[in-house]
């Protein structure tokens, strides 16, 4: 049954928190292969859903990022992973509580960074 996509059915399908300085929400990642070549990397969504990129970390860094669509639903998920790996997500066990701590640290830390990256003027503003 599809429901709607939460961090934490992405943490247990085998995403990842990977934000960097300039993200202002939490972004995660699921890499496939050994040689990190492609993977999906997304993010909650300004309006609703999550936003997913393709991404390939041999690729030049101005062009490893492809914008593919925005899902809503787990199935949405499991089907777009599944046409572009021909593989389905994998079930990982983790530690509940210690995701939940991480992610809201993540998401804290992710506004901080960001207003810290909006100071130095490379930006302008701070959206939201």
């Amino acid at each position: 049954m599809s429901e709607i996509i939460t961090p934490e059915w992405l943490r247990s399908r085998g995403f990842r928190i990977c934000s960097t300085d300039a993200d202002i929400r939490p972004h995660m990642v699921i890499v496939f292969g050994k040689a990190h070549e492609s993977a999906l990397e997304v993010s909650n969504s300004l309006l609703r859903g999550w936003t997913v990129w393709a991404r390939s970390d041999i690729a030049h860094s101005r062009c490893r990022f492809i914008y593919l669509r925005t899902v809503e639903r787990t199935d949405q998920m499991e089907r777009l992973c599944l046409g572009l790996t021909d593989e389905l997500l994998p079930h990982v066990d983790f530690d509940r509580e210690r995701f939940r701590e991480d992610w809201e640290l993540e998401s804290s830390e992710c506004k901080r960074r960001y207003a810290e990256y909006c100071k130095d003027g490379r930006l302008g503003h701070i959206p939201g």
